[in-house]
């Protein structure tokens, strides 16, 4: 009986692999992609893919290449109905929207992992990777920072002491002293920052969001280019969130 269970993990681990890695690329892809981009075998790729597309959870074109179909994006529309923190948080980003012009992001965290549940985008042009849904990093976003400098002692340190932080950029800071001290900053003013440490050339300030014991629900982020966000500029958005914000958190019961 355990073999079956095994083989069904097994096929499922490698559905949603096959599935992460045509979203990530977002554009068809061919056979020969997915199977040497997953290190599956040919023979079960195909076979996967050919449910997926009988399920309209991807779409053969006519190349024979696939896609996201249209039955994923159906799964997003309910994730994304069922999530109070965006009904609620909607009014917020578009106050903080029309003032700061610039891309916001909502950062939901659940269950340990922060992803993006909505984007904004600026008024200027601005190209950035982020895609809702995608995974927040903690330690490299300002927007998972808000997360991470908002949770308990014991589970800051948890991540700090045991985690291998990526090295994004050759801006990512990796140093647990510094995150203690950028923490001591965060509590002081609400709001916290990142320089280029995920992307080069783009400048990021955050809030959380907490729920009534101070726990966080997500976060809230403005984005920039850095030409466009000096010092000045950025404590100007910093300013802008840490007032804004807690009154989106006080919607979900949270008192300073």
């Amino acid at each position: 009986m355990s073999g079956i269970k095994d083989t069904n993990l097994q096929l499922l681990e490698r559905t949603f692999a096959i599935l992460d890695y045509i979203s990530r690329e977002g554009r068809a892809c061919s056979l020969k992609e997915i199977v040497d981009a997953t290190g599956i075998s040919k023979p079960s790729v195909h076979r996967i893919l050919s449910t997926l597309n009988k399920n309209l959870a991807v779409i053969k074109d006519s190349h024979s290449q696939y896609r996201i179909g249209p039955k994923m994006l159906q799964w997003a529309r309910a994730c994304k109905g069922n999530s109070e923190l965006l009904s609620v948080a909607m009014p917020y980003l578009d106050r903080i929207w029309h003032v700061a012009g610039e891309t916001i992001h909502l950062v939901s965290y659940e269950n340990g992992h922060a992803y993006y549940l909505s984007k904004t985008e600026s008024k200027h042009p601005l190209q950035m990777r982020s895609r809702m849904g995608d995974p927040v990093f903690f330690h490299s976003t300002a927007a998972g920072k808000a997360i991470l400098f908002s949770l308990p002692d014991a589970e800051f340190e948890s991540f700090i002491s045991q985690e291998q932080l990526e090295k994004r950029t050759p801006h990512t800071i990796t140093d647990p002293q510094i995150f203690y001290k950028q923490r001591k900053d965060f509590a002081e003013q609400g709001y916290c920052q990142e320089i280029q440490e995920n992307e080069i050339d783009i400048r990021c300030i955050a809030a959380p969001v907490l729920n009534s014991e101070g726990y966080p629900l997500g976060s809230v982020s403005i984005t920039c280019p850095i030409y466009r966000c000096d010092d000045t500029r950025a404590a100007e958005l910093g300013l802008l969130l840490a007032a804004v914000i807690p009154e989106l958190s006080a919607e979900f019961g949270y008192s300073q």
